[in-house]
């Protein structure tokens, strides 16, 4: 039987979740500071948590547009743009953004992730939802809205494309090999061709003449 410490064989680990969030009334407060969209004060708070051994740093969200009645900026910064901000003010806290695999595109979101990975050099995190709530569904339209069974069909595809983008870099290499097989061809030595991305060359009699098509 495993000890108390034994990590389970899925690699998880078990963890405890303390929900720290600001009050919507909050700023009535005295020496209340930041706003619900002011991100210097929500980094601010991160470096706070960081500070206090917090593991991660979560943004919850959803699709939904404001409601009469409901005049606080709840969700102003989008979580992955916020999250990246907050990286640049800590070190060690994981960044979770909530994203939905059902009205999202994979290759669009994994490349999201993958930035927020690399701006945080391996902190991100992602928290997978199928949306559900009915004021989503009023956003985007009933018609893009499928049944409990296929979002979830849809979500387990989704997490598996998404992380298989934002991890596999095969098609860096691929074309790496393809550039020095060609130049092998040809005689060339592989590791002296160099790739310039977006060189547009003119090509003229003189120089003068090519300065002149240039311009």
């Amino acid at each position: 039987m495993p000890g108390p410490h034994d990590r389970p064989p899925t690699g998880r680990r078990p963890g405890t979740h303390h929900r720290v969030e600001p009050s919507p009334g909050g700023w009535r407060l005295p020496g209340a500071r930041g706003r619900a969209d002011d991100v210097d004060w929500i980094v601010h708070t991160a470096q706070l948590a960081e500070r206090a051994r917090f593991d991660l740093f979560f943004c919850e969200d959803a699709l939904t547009a404001p409601r009469p009645g409901h005049d606080g900026p709840v969700r102003a910064v989008e979580p992955l743009t916020l999250l990246a901000a907050v990286a640049r003010g800590t070190r060690h806290l994981g960044l979770v953004a909530t994203a939905s695999t059902t009205f999202s595109e994979p290759c669009d979101l994994a490349r999201q992730f993958a930035s927020l990975d690399r701006i945080s050099h391996g902190r991100a995190g992602w928290n997978a939802v199928t949306s559900q709530f009915a004021d989503v569904v009023a956003n985007f339209g009933p018609a893009r809205f499928p049944d409990h069974a296929t979002r979830y069909l849809r979500a387990a595809e989704f997490v598996d494309v998404v992380c298989t983008v934002a991890q596999d870099p095969t098609e860096g290499r691929g074309f790496r090999e393809r550039v020095h097989a060609a130049a092998r061809v040809h005689g060339r030595e592989p590791e002296q061709v160099l790739v310039f991305p977006g060189v547009l060359p003119v090509v003229a009699a003189t120089r003068a003449a090519a300065q002149e098509v240039w311009a």
